[in-house]
């Protein structure tokens, strides 16, 4: 399944709702640059594609998770910093610039995907023990709520036999993966 994004129309209906880095305060402007700020996603897609029964499950999970309540503007640094984690409600308070309806929607959220991510989070230990607390990749030391879950083979299956965890660094490594080769094949490992 091809990652649904975001249309213009949503990008805009976020930048209205509260055009600032929903940690730091920033204001989410355009640069020479291009873009300081990034639209992420509370919840991340993750727990769709590893978690869905079937496409049409998945289909309805990416649907819930692309919608302008699992939003937030962060600016690049703040996202960086956030990284993959899967922020609790009771961990709201590092947000403080989320607007009290953002804070109740990412609350509510949280609340209906419970059971996913509590799954997703799960399976994360486990490919994380396997690999003895490493990133597949460079073998640095990842804690799980750091480590991001990939696929080894990018054309077979998500299930836990092709899974690893890997860093933030090598997943942008990853990500940008245009050959579809192994990441064995990719890291040379």
């Amino acid at each position: 399944m091809e990652r649904a994004r975001l249309n213009v129309t949503d990008t805009n209906k976020i930048m209205k709702r509260n055009p600032v880095c929903a940690r730091c305060g920033r204001y989410a402007v355009y640069s020479k640059r291009g873009y300081a700020w990034t639209i992420d996603h509370f919840i991340p897609f993750a727990v769709a594609k590893w978690t869905a029964k079937d496409e049409d499950d998945m289909d309805l999970l990416v649907d819930r998770l692309n919608q302008t309540n699992n939003t937030v503007i962060m600016c690049k640094r703040c996202n960086e910093v956030k990284g993959c984690k899967i922020e609790s409600p009771d961990q709201l308070n590092k947000y403080p610039y989320l607007t009290k309806s953002q804070q109740k929607e990412i609350i509510n959220t949280y609340k209906d995907l419970k059971p996913k991510i509590t799954e997703y989070k799960g399976l994360i230990s486990r490919v994380l023990e396997k690999q003895n607390g490493v990133c597949y990749c460079c073998r640095n030391k990842l804690k799980v709520y750091t480590a991001i879950i990939r696929r080894k083979n990018p054309l077979l299956p998500r299930v836990e036999d092709n899974a690893c965890c890997v860093c933030y660094k090598c997943n942008n490594i990853i990500r940008y993966n245009k050959r579809r080769v192994t990441i064995d094949e990719m890291f040379e490992l």
